[in-house]
């Protein structure tokens, strides 16, 4: 694993246990806002990163859908103050970072690789999204926010998962190649 990986891993794993354990105090304070903010700042800088380290900034996932997302950063920390603002920034952000997921879900599927979990985990989160926007409020709010804590310990879980399966199918094919 990459040094930058490892970092990521740690502070994602890190983030996702304290966020989990401190749910209700995150609620209770209202920093709620602020945490989504720092959370969609962080998704968007490891992709300026990851872009720029993997010279693909122009590309689908490159910097400019990254600094879209710092203004949703930008626009969560402005509106920090408003649970329902709060709601419908953070369930407009998580339909479109989730509908990418997908895509890519669909794309390992269709090459008949493991994505089934990773798939699910986007259509709920999708779907409690939905329920932010219709409804939003501190207890939607709340239970996306134990969602969040899990979806940080994922976010670096099911990429590490896949590839571990990616080797295991390859190992697979190429003994059955061999054997053949």
């Amino acid at each position: 694993m990459k040094p930058l990986q490892i970092i990521k891993t740690v502070l994602y794993v890190l983030g996702g246990i304290a966020v989990l354990i401190l749910n209700n105090v995150i609620m209770e304070s209202e920093f709620v806002g602020i945490l989504v903010g720092i959370v969609i700042a962080l998704y968007a800088a490891d992709v300026i990163i990851l872009s720029v380290a993997e010279k693909t900034m122009l590309g689908e996932n490159g910097l400019f859908i990254a600094l879209s997302h710092l203004l949703l950063a930008v626009v969560m920390f402005v509106v920090s103050n408003d649970i329902v603002k709060v709601c419908l920034v953070w369930a407009v952000w998580s339909i479109l970072r989730e509908g990418k997921e997908l895509s890519e879900c669909a794309h390992r599927l269709y090459h008949k690789k493991p994505a089934l979990i990773s798939a699910i985990e986007s259509v709920v989160i999708i779907i409690f999204s939905f329920t932010m926007i219709l409804e939003p409020g501190e207890h939607h709010a709340h239970v996306h926010v134990i969602i969040l804590g899990i979806e940080l310990i994922l976010e670096v879980f099911f990429p590490i998962a896949n590839k571990f399966l990616d080797d295991l199918i390859e190992k697979r094919k190429n003994k059955a190649n061999t054997a053949e």
